[in-house]
């Protein structure tokens, strides 16, 4: 056969070939084991392992969700599979599980005992106080009810409950404006025969604080008919004919200072101010002249006020600690007054003993007090309530360690002796004032509680993991319970890079007034096992809350962690702290502290700037703006390169995406509160060439938004913005729905938003759930809305969080599963996936450089990696003749530009270069698991140059252009050597390289490139 064959030859010799041909045979082309490992072709490859290596190459979104771990894998950060099983699992961080706004109680008399089945419940809006009289005169006694606190807000209206035939009932109740209002008392203070109200306030009316009295008539209270004292912030009101005139006196404390308004008959005029105030005031006839004298309590002394002098005191009772009620009668019976004591206890130690400081013709506190053992005492009542001339003493316990619900106790009266044996307990909720009253005409006293929380505000609350199985099955028959308190923020992610994911949780509030000691971060360690407290390392940190985020800052091949919370080490102000990773794992000895002015959210971590630095932004919790310290190769500084943002707002956790796809992040800032109010605007920053400006922002509606997300949830290519409601203050709720603005190429709009019903929704998740492609929203909700109408329907932290599901339709309120929380706050905080585009992917790219030789081109990538069911990884490569031209080369795949290698072993056949730079993309179908890169090889061969010898029959002899020792590029050739194949003289494998056998001294190899 006769053809005319080209024959592509090496122009640089390769001295590791010389001698490889004897007399006596032939000996193969060096190939290398099947990872390419052959001696001899180590200086014609160029192989990256190792941190060291990697470490060199650049990340996508700087590392903000990916890094190269210390030992030399490349891998995604977040995890949200967290036993390995390739579903996601939904991790719920919960906060507390108490309710707020509970009903008053009544404990009814039962001839000398009181017991719950003879309790009645009211409505109430966050009692502060409660009082009993006749205000329309018809015989029976009315209740009114002071209200503080829902929860959400302090504009709020106090109850008047008319009592009519059939008891009590919302129908029969009016409502006053008293916002804010910490105690009530009830008085003719105008001697026209009917009881006013006097409310002590200290929240804002029309921006200034404003205490009220309204003035009573046969038609009843009326809005309008009222005086209001402004710029007081009083705590706590008693009504007394203080200077004996006839007409009831109102006396006031504030912090600072004590009032006297006199009575009227055209109303309240205030006459004296005196410096010195306190917590409350007690009146009677102290020191046994027949007038009537004031007592005010701190919380270490109580002052005795007489003969009308409210300037100076006569006596004191010192000694006390912790004081925070009192309350005046005859005890023994000898005609003296003496004073019950509540105690709120030492900090940290609710079990205290309140006392009896008695008084007696020697003056007050001449004997030996009397202790009676309380829990966290708030409230103190002294009444007959056995009608033995003999008054009992109730003290209204508020919480013992993390429970509100806890019983109150009436210590009973025997002939002026009391005991801890006898005495009752009554189920109470967060007591914070306790009344003797007769409310339902049966001539006994009953007891009136006004209740605020029950349940646990803090202490043991777990944390649930809800496993997932790829499907929507999601329920409380597939949860594991993790011990926690009060946890504000989690994490996931593979710390020590073993291969399973670690959990960790900010935790504190152990108890309810119990210092920050066992405060902290909380690191459990995945295993096969799973998570379990004996493999737990805790990291000391004040007031540990707000978050906590992962990424590996300072790029030493250790995961970080950036934690919301106080200050470390005691100092003023407050922020956020970092724990470095190290080998060792982590420490509160390595550990940098950003002061924020106070407490803070975890911050932002991304690449703001757009400098290959990650950048931090900080939300603090109670001091306006977002604080951005940019990062750098020198790292962090906590006073030079600060930027803020909205600084005349508090703000919330802020989230980043490139939201117009112009290639740099833009910046999502949801607002806490503004001036008061938390029905304000979320701001969305796009970033320009000057950086973020407030030329470039527009406002979205929210309500105190919380931790928002960021993803494409209907497929249209561009990312929409989920912004979760926490709260409305003006709207006085928190079930408020979750909005999400849809995006366009326009941007965003007010009038393009979708909502989903929740219950004060505090963080949101994207992700795709139950594995139909589709990406599912899951919102954790703080708090369920209770009812101002109906008993025994307080506002409730232990609610139901919702997956969402998506689907082609979108998403709709009947589509959802409800999952059991207990007051969760942010989640994870960072959203699953790339950080610019929330899709499900990572990039590695590898420093630019040369080939091992100038005559050598690339010929070959392989790679080792480890892809875990779910995820994949594929690569790119460029070369070109200069560093300068390969930076600006397109990325070519198999099919050239724009497509990718799948598989490990990419022939790179067409590329020519020397100099050269590969990529990786880093594949998680739904941000479950994360695959590995751990080695890259380039093999590399000789640049070639066709010669064309005419003529010659493929098996003939033929001496090419003398050069000893060539060896030559490769490929596989389609056709025309199946007739030779076992040729000795052809190639084993069809590889396109043929031995020249002969006598002459240069037996290169050459490569059939083309023959006919």
């Amino acid at each position: 056969m006769i053809c005319r064959l080209m024959v592509t030859v090496a122009l640089g010799a390769l001295p590791f070939l010389s001698g490889m041909y004897t007399a006596k045979g032939r000996k193969p082309f060096p190939t290398g084991d099947e990872q390419g490992n052959d001696p001899r072709l180590s200086q014609f490859q160029v192989i990256h392992q190792g941190f060291d290596d990697f470490s060199k190459g650049t990340l996508s979104g700087a590392g903000a969700n990916i890094y190269v771990s210390r030992r030399g894998r490349i891998q995604l950060v977040q995890r949200l599979d967290l036993n390995n099983d390739g579903h996601i699992d939904l991790l719920i961080a919960n906060g507390h599980g108490h309710t707020e706004k509970e009903d008053l109680f009544i404990y009814l008399n039962g001839h000398g005992d009181y017991d719950v089945r003879r309790r009645w419940a009211l409505p109430a809006d966050g009692a502060s106080d409660v009082a009993v009289a006749d205000f329309n005169h018809d015989g029976r006694n009315d209740i009114v009810v002071s209200n503080r606190s829902d929860g959400v807000t302090r504009r709020l209206q106090a109850f008047i409950y008319y009592s009519s035939p059939d008891g009590y009932q919302v129908r029969d109740r009016v409502e006053l404006d008293a916002f804010g209002a910490t105690a009530v008392c009830v008085a003719d203070f105008n001697a026209d025969g009917w009881l006013d109200l006097a409310f002590a306030c200290e929240n804002e009316k029309d921006g200034r604080v404003t205490s009220t009295v309204y003035w009573n008539s046969a038609a009843g209270f009326q809005r309008k008919r009222r005086q209001d004292f402004t710029d007081l912030r009083l705590q706590a009101i008693v009504a007394v004919d203080w200077d004996g005139d006839g007409v009831t006196d109102l006396l006031g404390l504030t912090a600072k200072e004590r009032i006297i308004f006199r009575g009227t008959s055209e109303g309240l005029r205030e006459i004296e101010r005196h410096p010195g105030g306190g917590l409350q005031l007690a009146v009677g006839d102290f020191d046994g002249n027949g007038r009537t004298d004031c007592a005010v309590l701190t919380d270490e002394a109580i002052w005795l006020y007489t003969d009308g002098d409210w300037a100076r005191p006569v006596c004191s009772v010192s000694g006390l600690r912790h004081a925070t009620a009192f309350a005046a009668g005859d005890l023994d019976h000898d005609g003296y007054q003496d004073l019950a004591i509540a105690v709120g206890g030492e900090q940290g130690c609710e079990f205290a003993e309140s006392m009896i400081v008695w008084n007696g013709p020697g003056g007050l506190d001449r004997r030996e007090r009397t202790r009676l053992p309380t829990v966290s005492a708030s409230c103190v009542e002294v009444a007959d309530l056995d009608l033995d001339e003999y008054p009992e003493v109730i003290f209204g316990n508020h919480h013992a360690e993390g429970d509100l619900s806890i019983p109150s106790f009436v210590y009973w009266n025997e002939r002026g002796d009391f005991h801890l044996a006898r005495r009752s307990m009554l189920p109470t909720r967060g007591v914070v004032k306790v009344r003797a009253a007769d409310v339902n005409g049966d001539g006994v006293p009953d007891l009136l509680f006004a209740n605020t929380e029950g349940g646990r505000r803090a202490g043991l609350n777990p944390n649930y993991i809800y496993w997932g199985d790829g499907s929507r099955n999601y329920g409380p028959e597939r949860a594991t319970e993790i011990p926690s308190y009060y946890s504000t923020g989690s994490f996931q992610a593979d710390l020590d890079d073993d291969g399973w994911p670690d959990i960790g949780f900010n935790e504190g509030r152990f108890s309810i007034s119990k210092p920050d000691t066992l405060h902290g971060v909380y690191l459990y360690w995945g295993s096969a096992r799973g998570f379990d407290t004996e493999a737990r390392t805790i990291l000391a940190m004040q007031e540990a809350e707000g978050g906590i985020r992962v990424a590996d800052l300072d790029r030493d091949g250790y995961l970080d962690l950036i934690a919301g919370g106080a200050v470390p080490e005691g100092r003023s102000g407050g922020g956020f702290a970092i724990f470095w990773g190290a080998a060792s794992g982590f420490s509160t000895r390595r550990r940098s502290f950003f002061d924020t002015g106070t407490m803070s959210r975890a911050p932002l971590v991304a690449d703001l700037d757009g400098d290959g630095f990650l950048d931090l932004a900080a939300a603090p919790y109670a001091a306006t703006g977002l604080f951005i310290y940019w990062g750098s190769a020198a790292g962090y500084s906590a006073d030079a390169r600060i930027s803020k943002l909205l600084t005349d707002r508090e703000v919330s956790h802020p989230e980043a995406a490139d939201l117009d796809r112009d290639g740099l992040l833009d910046l999502v800032i949801p607002t806490r509160r503004f001036q008061g109010r938390t029905e304000t605007d979320t701001y969305v920053y796009y970033r320009t060439s000057e950086g973020f400006t407030e030329r470039r922002r527009i406002a979205l509606p929210s309500m105190a938004a919380y931790d928002p997300s960021i993803a494409d949830l209907d497929r249209d290519s561009w990312l929409d913005l989920v912004i979760p409601n926490y709260s409305g203050s003006q709207a006085g709720k928190r079930s408020l729905p979750v909005y999400i603005y849809w995006g366009n190429r326009t941007g965003f709009d007010r009038s393009r938003r979708s909502e989903l019903p929740a219950d004060s929704a505090s963080g949101t998740m994207v992700a795709d759930f139950d594995g139909d492609s589709w990406l599912d929203l899951f919102v954790a909700c703080h708090r369920k809305d209770g009812s101002r109408d109906k008993p025994g329907h307080p506002h409730n932290h232990r609610a139901f969080s919702f997956i969402y599901w998506n689907g082609p339709d979108g998403f709709r309120s009947d589509s959802r599963t409800a999952l059991p929380s207990s007051g969760p706050h942010v989640q994870l905080g960072a959203d699953p996936g790339s950080i610019a585009t929330r899709e499900f992917f990572e990039d590695y790219t590898s420093p630019v450089f040369h080939a091992p030789r100038d005559a050598t081109v690339p010929c070959l990538m392989d790679w080792e990696c480890e892809t875990p069911a779910g995820t994949a990884i594929e690569a790119q490569f460029r070369s070109a003749a200069t560093r300068e031209e390969t930076l600006s080369a397109a990325w070519l795949g198999p099919g050239g530009p724009g497509t990718w290698f799948l598989k490990a072993g990419a022939n790179l056949r067409e590329l020519r270069g020397s100099w050269c730079q590969y990529r990786f993309r880093l594949h998680s179908r739904d941000g479950a698991r994360s695959p590995y890169l751990t080695r890259v090889s380039l093999r590399f061969a000789a640049r070639v140059q066709s010669v064309s010898l005419p003529g010659l029959s493929l098996l003939s002899i033929f001496r090419l252009p003398p050069r000893p020792g060539i060896m030559c590029y490769t490929r596989w050739i389609e056709r025309g050597f199946k007739e030779h194949g076992k040729d000795p003289m052809i190639g084993s494998g069809f590889s396109g390289l043929i031995r020249i056998p002969g006598t002459f001294g240069d037996r290169p190899w050459v490569h059939l490139s083309r023959w006919r």
